[in-house]
């Protein structure tokens, strides 16, 4: 069952009770946080939460049973979510550097 828990909310709990723990989270730029605005907040709150101990593995989702659970046909190709992922992280820091 555990696979399938949020990590953000795990990663703050174990935040809470640790103080030299880092945490680095997998978190797709295609699906999972499609909002920037969405995944900007989450993380933001994640680095506050930890006083800086998080980090952020960046991915694009690459498989089609991933694209058909958020309700699409099939994956994008390679390239078309590499573009998106880019723009994704352009509003992402954006948004962080003006919080």
């Amino acid at each position: 069952m555990a696979a399938y828990m949020d990590p953000a909310v795990v990663v703050s709990a174990m935040a809470a009770v640790t103080k030299s723990v880092a945490f680095g989270i997998t978190g797709s730029t295609s699906y999972i946080h499609a909002a920037p605005y969405m995944l900007a907040r989450t993380w933001s709150t994640l680095d506050h939460m930890t006083k800086g101990r998080v980090a952020w593995n960046i991915v694009t989702s690459y498989n089609n049973s991933a694209a058909k659970a958020f309700g699409k046909d099939k994956v994008k190709p390679s390239m078309e979510r590499f573009e998106a992922g880019t723009e994704h992280m352009d509003v992402c820091y954006q948004l962080w550097g003006k919080s």
